[in-house]
């Protein structure tokens, strides 16, 4: 059975999510995350809702986030990440 949600597909035990993340340029440095949850950097992003493109879910994230309007100056390239069976 496959259930379909906002931001996930599950297909019994494997469970797909769609995520974008944007790299923000500025002064040849790269803008990059942490919170006190994450022992690590990560770019801004998250999951995308059903039928949302990559690039509305980078701007949205980046107005919830970081609470500014921004435009994609160059949409550079998309990767999926597949998991091992």
């Amino acid at each position: 059975m496959r259930v379909i949600s906002g931001r996930c597909i599950k297909d019994g035990k494997r469970q797909f999510n769609y995520r974008a993340c944007v790299v923000i340029l500025n002064d040849n440095k790269i803008l990059a995350m942490t919170d006190e949850n994450a022992p690590y950097y990560y770019l801004v992003g998250g999951k995308a809702e059903l039928h949302e493109t990559a690039e509305n879910v980078v701007l949205r994230e980046i107005k919830e986030e970081m609470n500014i309007d921004a435009e994609i100056v160059r949409f550079g390239f998309a990767k999926i990440f597949l998991p091992k069976r």
